[in-house]
């Protein structure tokens, strides 16, 4: 026998998650979106500069929509588990022996 909270609670609880990781990767694109440049890239140095900021923007930004995608992909392994886990329950004596996401 296992011992598990409510399914619904565990969804909700992923649910959270996926909602907190959203709104911090919505703070981190927002600053991301800040870095600016303020003066015309006309020497070496500041068009050094200008590409490294795009590489830092680029970099955020995929990082930020690898984030926002783990977290569906965690939230939808949440919910396929509990589901799962649950509907084994109600079955009674059915056996769950693997689940894939």
């Amino acid at each position: 026998m296992i011992d598990t909270d409510d399914p619904d609670d565990v969804i909700a609880a992923g649910g959270r998650f996926t909602t907190e990781i959203t709104s911090t990767t919505g703070d981190v694109g927002r600053i991301v979106d800040d870095m600016v440049v303020h003066s015309k890239a006309g020497s070496p140095l500041d068009r050094a500069l200008v590409e490294k900021l795009t590489w830092v923007q680029g970099t955020f930004e995929n990082a930020v929509r690898d984030t926002e995608g783990q977290a569906r992909t965690t939230l939808d392994a949440t919910v396929l588990g509990a589901t799962v886990l649950a509907n084994a329950d109600i079955d009674g004596s059915v056996v769950v022996r693997r689940a894939e996401v």
